[in-house]
């Protein structure tokens, strides 16, 4: 089967070019990855059609190289026992199943689990087409249960699965159809994986127990037991690295696994029609270091292949004032930096980087520590400048050889991935840079001596070899700049080889100049004026409106955006908003009641709607005054509870380019529309009593300019957050409230405040439609913390921790909840002692000792909640004898 060849969608701005996507759907945790007959298959969750999670099903891609895939259909599909989710598949070359009679070869089984914590059977001759067995183990009753691990044991002659969710467990079958539970592991985890491992050099082998691709296990299976006998061994230390699982039956022996470059700690904004991608295929070995194990991870081999001709290779070079890497300008290569740390040293090492941002990667000699920091991706995705934008790696001398720091680091359009010390450490991560960020920089103390320095260009896989560039393949958006910009606008050119196949010029070089430049073109203005700028290949030609002016038109008192399927970029002349399909949102950190809220809209290109987006509580809720192209019309709507309603509408005269001044002022439940200064219509509603400020956009291109919003003094903004900061989501001080939004997954806010032994509580008040928020306590970091939650769909109290990533329902009772109205919340700890209580009744009463200190927060789910009297009072406590007393008191935003 042959790869996709120049199929327009994978020119997205963002697209990675040798990372697999889906084509045009939402992707999470590689399911089945498995060696059949020739062909490498790899199975997925995904949502068919969709670039956000939700009717999970097993997506499908196949391939001969490892490198290049072709997507099928998916596989597997929602039936009567639910939504269809993670698993493994098996090759049965044997047909030890049965299965198979009469087909050479044998063919795949499936396993796989469902949303309701289920476990189901699928088997498949040729990997394309599959027949359900159906539920195989009908649980009934344990909360977390899933991501089976599926294969023929060769030890106990019986097929084996090892399931986790929750704790790890282990059963067997010997027909498929009726499965015991033969051991149980005090592991948790979510996604299991387990497998043999020998140990490089010597003819042991021993069993490996991955949990989630994050970290693993080392130790003995004897068939029914398995024997852990190591410490908790680190798999990946990026933030963006999740479920990672390995191939069954590699044609070469290996064992690879490949991972969701993703997490559900990080927001999944769509970059196009496509949102997540899967991680390098790694190849794993296990080494031993004394008495200690470690899995050492290199990138499959095959990716070789994709290597083109070294932009650097250079040997012994000392870093003085210049730049080593000065003549990089790409957003795909491969960087080899062999470094001598004899001199003891720092250095900085930059990619991605342009005159507004970089991702670095630094070193500190004193601590040997490296540290990752994309905070400074000034694009980029949102969350990822608030979730642990800086990360530190600690380096183990055993795994640095003769003071050499080996350091091998793939980078692509929308991630990258470092190889360190020959694969002692993995380290996986997701950015967004802006088109023409594609620089590089080692900045050091003189004298940094590299023992090696390549930087090699990589294919994409998505285009043959031999493609030329096309119209569809650049950024077409109108160019504005200012004559005092000696720089100018550069405008990225994707033809995907680096070639310079296109001429360039202006049609009237009084106004712009414009040149060819690595990558690209550069368009400088001279004078006040608009003409145009054409680029043309063999066989295309593109015509570029150029605007010139006379001084930096931009102005905004919005200046924080989360963005959903769109991106923005600031510009000249305002904020540049583009959506590659569907609905485009910009959310801004700024919540308001009432306000007079307004902004220039210009219809720059291809645009179905522009709006202002106010009182927005999450996606399924909010107001928004459109500038609906479609219809020709000015459009007041909203969304409540996932349902449209029209609110009020007036034919106008839209036009392509055209700017219009739209105000809306909101008092109460009246809303008055203004556009172009004229009062077009009032309208009164009462679904949503006020929520945050943005953007909306459907399809095409829009600049967004003179964001101006303003309140009454009694009912002020507060923008200080001088108690909680965002973690994932948005949080404001409001009058009602800490307001905490978070439109996917859970949203956190912390407060910096380390506490041991302490109450903490609220009043919250959950808006339509959010399934549930927490108060946050004892949180060590991102992933270790506990959770006392309230959960309106399944009526509950629950306290819920993280332990190493891990997520454990520590209890959970039944509970009256009520959205939109205030129920207290209220935890008490005292030493391992947690309480919990809900509207003044004691709900959980029991001891936990995961965590014994650290920051408070707040936390809601898929949506909204208001947090009311925030307070907590540390506690001075002989916990021996249950003696406590009130050492101080403070308050994290009363709002009285």
């Amino acid at each position: 089967m042959q790869p996709i060849r120049g199929n327009p969608l994978y020119a997205e701005l963002w697209r990675p070019a040798y990372h697999y996507t889906a084509k045009n759907s939402w992707l999470n945790d590689p399911n089945g990855l498995v060696y059949f007959k020739g062909t490498y298959h790899i199975y997925y969750q995904t949502n068919p059609g969709k670039n956000y999670r939700g009717a999970e099903h097993w997506g499908h891609a196949v391939s001969e190289d490892l490198v290049h895939f072709t997507e099928h259909e998916p596989v597997l599909s929602p039936d009567e026992s639910g939504n269809i989710w993670s698993g493994t598949a098996y090759a049965d070359e044997e047909n030890r199943s049965g299965l198979f009679n009469g087909v050479p070869g044998g063919g795949i089984i499936a396993a796989y689990s469902t949303h309701r914590q289920q476990i189901g059977l699928a088997y498949s001759v040729d990997g394309f087409r599959y027949e359900k067995i159906g539920i195989v183990i009908a649980n009934t009753d344990i909360d977390h249960f899933r991501d089976p691990k599926f294969f023929f044991d060769a030890l106990s002659g019986k097929w084996t699965m090892v399931i986790a969710g929750g704790k790890v467990r282990f059963y067997q079958s010997l027909d498929l159809r009726n499965w015991e539970c033969v051991s149980e592991n005090e592991i948790y985890t979510e996604c299991p994986d387990f497998f043999p491992l020998p140990v490089e050099g010597t003819d042991t082998v021993k069993w490996v127990l991955t949990c989630a691709g994050r970290y693993c296990y080392v130790g003995s299976w004897d068939g029914r037991n398995y024997t852990v006998e190591s410490d908790q061994i680190p798999l990946n230390f990026g933030p963006e690295a999740y479920a990672g699982i390995t191939f069954q039956n590699d044609k070469l022996g290996r064992v690879l696994m490949l991972s969701w470059l993703n997490s559900w700690d990080s927001t999944q904004p769509a970059d196009g029609i496509w949102c997540s991608a899967l991680s390098l295929v790694s190849q794993l070995k296990l080494r031993r270091f004394g008495s200690t194990y470690r899995i050492m991870q290199q990138p499959a081999r095959e990716y070789d292949a994709l290597r083109r001709k070294p932009l650097i290779d250079e040997q012994n070079l000392a870093v003085e004032r210049d730049n080593p890497l000065g003549d990089v300008c790409s957003q795909t290569y491969i960087l080899e930096m062999d470094v001598d740390l004899s001199q003891n040293k720092d250095f900085e090492l930059n990619v991605c980087e342009g005159t507004q941002e970089r991702v670095s990667l630094k070193y500190e000699a004193e601590s040997r520590t490296l540290i990752f920091d994309r905070s400074k991706n000034v694009l980029g995705i949102p969350s990822l400048h608030v979730n642990s934008p800086v990360h530190r790696i600690a380096l183990d001398e055993r795994y640095i050889h003769d003071d050499v720091l080996k350091l091998l680091l793939y980078v692509d359009t929308a991630c990258y991935e470092l190889y360190a010390c020959d694969g002692a450490y993995l380290f996986t991560g997701r950015i967004q840079p802006l088109p023409f960020s594609r620089g590089a920089s080692i900045r050091a103390e003189e004298g940094l001596r590299i023992r090696r320095l390549c930087v090699t260009p990589m294919e994409n896989i998505h285009f043959p070899k031999d493609a030329t560039i096309n119209s569809a393949l650049m950024q077409e958006s109108p160019i504005t700049t200012v004559i005092t910009d000696r720089d100018g606008v550069f405008r990225y050119v994707s033809d995907f080889r680096g070639e310079d196949d296109f001429t360039v010029g202006s049609l009237d070089p009084v106004v712009a100049v414009a040149e060819k430049v690595p990558c690209g073109i550069r368009v400088r203005g001279i004078t006040p004026g608009v003409t145009q700028v054409r680029i043309a290949t063999a066989g295309s030609e593109l015509l570029l409106p150029v605007k010139v002016l006379e001084k930096d038109n931009f102005a905004s008192q919005l200046n924080s955006f989360s963005m959903i399927n769109a991106t923005l970029e600031k510009t000249y002349q305002g904020y540049d908003m583009v959506c590659g399909g569907g609905d485009g949102f910009a959310l801004s950190s700024v919540y308001a009641t009432e306000f007079s809220y307004a902004a220039e809209l210009t219809l720059v290109k291809n645009v179905g709607t522009a709006a202002l987006l106010f009182r927005v509580q999450n996606l399924r809720n909010f107001y928004c005054l459109s500038a609906d192209v479609l219809s020709g019309s000015i459009r007041l709507w909203m969304k409540d509870r996932g349902v449209i309603r029209d609110l009020y509408s007036v034919g106008y005269d839209l036009v392509d380019s055209g700017t219009y001044h739209f105000r809306v002022e909101a008092r109460q439940d009246t809303f008055e529309v203004f556009v172009n200064g004229e009062r077009l219509f009032c309208v009164v509603d009462t679904a949503h009593r006020g929520g945050l400020l943005g953007l909306h956009l459907f399809n095409g291109e829009a600049c967004f300019n003179n964001i101006t919003y303003s309140v009454p003094e009694n009912r002020s903004v507060e923008l200080a957050f001088s108690s909680f900061r965002t973690v994932v989501g948005n949080v404001a001080r409001t009058p009602e409230g800490w307001f905490l939004h978070c439109e996917h997954g859970d949203g956190f806010a912390i407060a910096d405040v380390p506490l041991r032994d302490f109450t903490y509580s609220a009043d919250i008040l959950l808006t339509k439609n959010t399934p549930g928020c927490a108060l946050v306590f004892r949180r060590v970091d991102a992933g270790n913390f506990y959770c006392a939650t309230v959960d309106v769909v399944a009526q509950t109290v629950k306290l819920w921790k993280k332990v190493g990533n891990s997520v454990f329902v520590v209890r959970e009772v039944p509970a009256k909840v009520t959205p939109d109205m205030a129920h207290c919340l209220k935890v008490k700890a005292c030493g391992s002692a947690i309480q919990v209580w809900f509207s003044d009744e004691l709900k959980i009463d029991m001891t936990d000792t995961s965590h014994m200190e650290g920051t408070l927060g707040l936390n809601v789910f898929c949506g909204s909640a208001y947090f009311q009297r925030v307070h907590y009072c540390v506690l001075q406590t002989d916990c021996r004898n249950n003696e406590e007393k009130q050492v101080g008191r403070d308050s994290l935003g009363s709002q009285g």
